[in-house]
């Protein structure tokens, strides 16, 4: 399934490069663009959402990206479950300040 859908990715790309005026084409958004929108994903409009779709439609590494960011997001959330006991909030200030000791000297 990865496959057929790395395919019809790069189908999809190859198709729209040939087809898409060259004026069309400088107005797409990059993947670096790309990039920026999905790590920023709360703030985008539903417009940049649906530009984002359309990009990870056809950019294969887009569409990674996007899977790893969702998955970081979502761990994060769980993080916040976390509890630490007394003592191990102590070693974590501790180390810390060791850490912060030998770079500020």
């Amino acid at each position: 399934m990865k496959k057929l859908m790395k395919f019809f990715r790069h189908l999809m790309h190859s198709m729209a490069m040939v087809i898409m005026p060259k004026s069309l084409q400088k107005k797409m958004t990059s993947c670096q663009e790309v990039a920026q929108l999905i790590a920023n994903n709360d703030c985008n409009s539903s417009i940049r959402k649906i530009q984002i779709k359309i990009h990870t439609m056809m950019c294969q590494s887009c569409a990674d990206y996007e899977k790893q960011i969702k998955i970081i997001n979502k761990e994060c959330k769980e993080m916040h479950k976390i509890f630490l006991t007394p003592e191990h909030e102590a070693k974590i200030k501790n180390s810390k300040e060791d850490i912060l000791k030998k770079f500020n000297s």
